[in-house]
Protein backbone atom coordinates (compact mmCIF):
# COMPACT_ATOMS: atom_id res chain seq x y z
CA UNK A 1 0.00 0.00 0.00
CA UNK A 2 1.29 3.43 -0.81
CA UNK A 3 0.93 6.13 1.80
CA UNK A 4 1.59 9.71 0.86
CA UNK A 5 1.74 11.73 4.05
CA UNK A 6 3.07 15.21 4.72
CA UNK A 7 6.11 13.59 6.34
CA UNK A 8 6.89 11.19 3.53
CA UNK A 9 6.09 8.70 0.81
CA UNK A 10 5.89 5.08 1.93
CA UNK A 11 5.30 1.65 0.45
CA UNK A 12 3.93 -0.54 3.22
CA UNK A 13 4.00 -4.30 2.65
CA UNK A 14 4.27 -7.59 4.48
CA UNK A 15 7.39 -9.20 3.03
CA UNK A 16 11.05 -9.86 3.64
CA UNK A 17 12.22 -10.20 7.22
CA UNK A 18 8.68 -9.88 8.61
CA UNK A 19 6.98 -12.55 6.49
CA UNK A 20 6.92 -15.03 9.39
CA UNK A 21 5.76 -12.44 11.94
CA UNK A 22 2.21 -11.14 11.49
CA UNK A 23 2.88 -8.42 14.08
CA UNK A 24 5.47 -6.69 11.86
CA UNK A 25 5.10 -4.63 8.71
CA UNK A 26 7.77 -3.51 6.24
CA UNK A 27 7.80 0.24 5.64
CA UNK A 28 9.84 1.18 2.57
CA UNK A 29 10.81 4.50 1.04
CA UNK A 30 13.07 5.99 -1.58
CA UNK A 31 14.39 8.52 0.94
CA UNK A 32 15.98 7.81 4.32
CA UNK A 33 14.71 11.19 5.55
CA UNK A 34 11.12 9.94 5.13
CA UNK A 35 11.81 6.93 7.36
CA UNK A 36 13.57 9.20 9.85
CA UNK A 37 10.47 11.43 9.99
CA UNK A 38 8.25 8.36 10.41
CA UNK A 39 10.49 7.12 13.23
CA UNK A 40 10.18 10.53 14.90
CA UNK A 41 6.39 10.26 14.60
CA UNK A 42 6.43 6.72 16.04
CA UNK A 43 8.52 7.85 19.01
CA UNK A 44 6.35 10.96 19.56
CA UNK A 45 3.36 8.60 19.64
CA UNK A 46 5.06 6.45 22.32
CA UNK A 47 6.14 3.62 20.02
CA UNK A 48 9.44 1.99 19.17
CA UNK A 49 11.24 3.24 16.06
CA UNK A 50 12.40 0.88 13.34
CA UNK A 51 16.01 0.29 12.38
CA UNK A 52 16.54 1.84 8.95
CA UNK A 53 18.11 -0.66 6.58
CA UNK A 54 19.88 0.37 3.38
CA UNK A 55 18.80 -1.83 0.48
CA UNK A 56 20.90 -0.49 -2.36
CA UNK A 57 19.94 -2.10 -5.63
CA UNK A 58 16.26 -2.54 -4.78
CA UNK A 59 13.43 -0.33 -5.98
CA UNK A 60 13.05 1.16 -2.48
CA UNK A 61 16.48 2.16 -1.20
CA UNK A 62 15.61 2.08 2.50
CA UNK A 63 13.22 0.12 4.67
CA UNK A 64 12.42 -0.69 8.25
CA UNK A 65 10.34 -3.25 10.07
CA UNK A 66 7.95 -1.99 12.72
CA UNK A 67 5.06 -3.23 14.77
CA UNK A 68 1.97 -3.25 12.55
CA UNK A 69 -0.49 -1.95 15.18
CA UNK A 70 1.89 0.76 16.39
CA UNK A 71 2.45 1.92 12.82
CA UNK A 72 -1.30 2.01 12.20
CA UNK A 73 -1.82 3.98 15.43
CA UNK A 74 0.83 6.52 14.44
CA UNK A 75 -0.67 6.97 10.97
CA UNK A 76 -4.00 7.51 12.73
CA UNK A 77 -2.41 10.16 14.93
CA UNK A 78 -1.07 11.91 11.82
CA UNK A 79 -4.54 11.83 10.25
CA UNK A 80 -6.19 13.17 13.40
CA UNK A 81 -3.72 16.07 13.45
CA UNK A 82 -4.64 17.35 9.96
CA UNK A 83 -5.01 21.11 10.26
CA UNK A 84 -4.33 22.24 6.70
CA UNK A 85 -6.64 23.02 3.81
CA UNK A 86 -4.29 22.13 0.95
CA UNK A 87 -2.16 19.01 1.04
CA UNK A 88 0.44 20.02 -1.57
CA UNK A 89 1.03 23.38 0.13
CA UNK A 90 1.46 21.65 3.48
CA UNK A 91 3.89 19.13 1.97
CA UNK A 92 5.92 22.07 0.62
CA UNK A 93 6.22 23.47 4.16
CA UNK A 94 7.21 20.09 5.65
CA UNK A 95 9.27 18.39 2.94
CA UNK A 96 10.12 21.11 0.42
CA UNK A 97 9.22 22.26 -3.07
CA UNK A 98 10.52 19.19 -4.91
CA UNK A 99 8.30 16.90 -2.84
CA UNK A 100 5.28 19.18 -3.34
CA UNK A 101 5.89 19.05 -7.10
CA UNK A 102 5.99 15.25 -6.90
CA UNK A 103 2.59 15.31 -5.17
CA UNK A 104 1.30 17.62 -7.89
CA UNK A 105 2.39 15.11 -10.54
CA UNK A 106 0.61 12.32 -8.68
CA UNK A 107 -2.51 14.50 -8.44
CA UNK A 108 -2.34 15.15 -12.19
CA UNK A 109 -1.87 11.47 -13.03
CA UNK A 110 -4.90 10.49 -10.94
CA UNK A 111 -6.98 13.31 -12.44
CA UNK A 112 -5.99 12.19 -15.94
CA UNK A 113 -6.86 8.55 -15.18
CA UNK A 114 -10.25 9.70 -13.90
CA UNK A 115 -10.96 11.55 -17.15
CA UNK A 116 -9.73 14.99 -16.14
CA UNK A 117 -10.94 17.35 -13.49
CA UNK A 118 -14.15 19.29 -13.24
CA UNK A 119 -12.05 22.36 -14.12
CA UNK A 120 -10.48 20.92 -17.27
Amino acid sequence: MWLILPIGFYSVVHKGDCIDNPDLICVRSRWAADLERMNAALVADGHAPGAIIDNEGTDYQVRMYVNRKQFAATVGTIICAIDFGNFKNHVRSVAGTARAKMCGKIWSAVASAAGGTRWG
